[in-house]
């Protein structure tokens, strides 16, 4: 099951109730698939400094971000997880990702890195790119359920809109 008296720093959940997806820090993911009665931990990813999780509207997909780690990514209700890869212009993953949203149908991810940019992918988090934000210290970011908006705040008092254009 999930500790408890730990230093939770993310979570989310399906439309449902049924999946769900829960971060502590320096420590592992945690998922359920029985509306939050019984908990796993995701042994296989390691520890980290998660600081942000977002799910699909069936569940099916999930993702979580760390502080000085990277992006994983769970296509199949968090039975599995791998590593995203595939960052345009970016040598390592390994940034201070601080925010991740995702759409309902889990095609569009967003995720933002703090004292830098805004990173998408189109493509289930398959391909990622660089969007063309100003680089500030993003605290939380949030995309509409078919990914044509969303925006992005920071602690410097920004609130910046985007309009994405998905699904076209």
């Amino acid at each position: 099951g999930a500790p408890v008296n730990s230093n939770w720093t993310s979570n989310a959940i399906n439309a449902t109730g049924q999946y769900q997806v829960a971060t502590i820090a320096n420590s592992v993911i945690y998922t359920s698939r029985t509306y939050g009665s019984t908990w796993n931990s995701v042994n296989t990813v390691g520890n980290a400094k998660w600081t942000s999780s977002a799910i699909s509207t069936t569940g099916q997909y999930q993702v979580v971000c760390a502080s000085g780690g990277n992006i994983w990514l769970s296509n199949n209700f968090g039975s599995s997880w791998s590593q995203v890869t595939g960052l345009a212009n970016q040598a390592s993953p390994s940034l201070a990702w601080n925010a991740i949203a995702i759409t309902s149908n889990g095609q569009y991810i967003l995720a933002a890195v703090y004292n830098s940019y805004i990173y998408y992918s189109n493509n289930y988090g398959q391909t990622w790119y660089q969007s063309s934000s100003d680089t500030l210290p993003w605290s939380s970011i949030s995309i509409s359920s078919t990914g044509q908006f969303a925006n992005a705040t920071s602690n410097t008092g920004t609130v910046y809109n985007m309009t994405l254009g998905f699904p076209g």
